[in-house]
């Protein structure tokens, strides 16, 4: 097991709160799953199949609560190929996947993601699903560009509730959305509609991760058949992601 799972058993068991939040954690695999209805593409329809992205080396790619390495390449791909000059990931986690960012994108590229804070786990604007807390909990997020010096400096940690920030500065200017915040069907909603909004000129790329969890799946289904604007969304096969180029 990696070290990271292990530290983060060992501060839920030491607060007393392991089988609570192991048990909100996994209790989405036992509730009615949603049908899929985003239709589901390879990688190679969206990006060239000789497109090669920048993947860091390292174990800590497929920790606990990051995308897997599978849709770590595809984000990577979609980046290197599209090269985004603003992009918004929405739930940094640990900045895997906002490091790659960095590291498939032009040196001139704007980065910016947010993460709520620890110390407003229990005052979110919308409904943050109980098993999601242990991801929230932790005492710095972004710390895997914040060791690499080189992305950190391109990089612009916002910290704030996704249904309450102010993002009027970023309104149309955006390039590139990441939705991977709170996977509440609430959550989910907002973040699809903020994304919208941050297009610039309605033109850019949105993604989402976990299409899968039965709350995402419920939201995005929605949306889906309820809003012409994402008539063009695809699931990339074999992941969780869903893919939208608007413009």
């Amino acid at each position: 097991m990696k070290s990271s799972k292990l530290k983060r058993m060992g501060n839920l068991i030491r607060e007393g709160k392991f089988c609570k939040e192991m048990i909100a954690h996994t209790k989405h695999k036992f509730e009615k799953r949603q049908e899929k209805l985003i239709p589901a593409v390879p990688i190679t329809d969206i990006v060239p199949a000789g497109v090669k992205p920048n993947i860091l080396d390292s174990s800590e790619v497929d920790d606990d609560g990051n995308v897997t390495p599978l849709e770590l390449e595809s984000i990577c791909k979609v980046i290197n190929h599209y090269r985004p000059k603003s992009m918004l990931e929405i739930g940094t986690f640990d900045g895997m996947t906002t490091l790659h960012l960095s590291m498939n994108a032009d040196d001139d590229a704007e980065i910016y993601t947010l993460d709520l804070p620890r110390e407003k786990i229990n005052e979110t604007a919308l409904r943050v699903k109980t098993g999601e807390k242990t991801f929230i909990d932790k005492d710095t997020p972004g710390r895997q560009f914040l060791k690499r010096e080189e992305h950190a400096k391109r990089i612009t940690q916002l910290l704030g509730d996704s249904a309450a920030f102010d993002f009027s500065f970023y309104e149309s200017k955006l390039d590139f959305v990441f939705v991977d915040g709170s996977h509440s069907y609430e959550y989910v909603y907002n973040d699809t509609e903020v994304a919208l909004k941050l297009m610039r000129d309605g033109k850019g790329i949105i993604m989402w991760h976990d299409y899968g969890w039965r709350e995402v799946v419920q939201a995005l289904n929605e949306i889906y058949t309820e809003n012409e604007v994402l008539k063009n969304a695809k699931n990339i096969e074999n992941t969780s992601l869903v893919f939208l180029k608007l413009g």
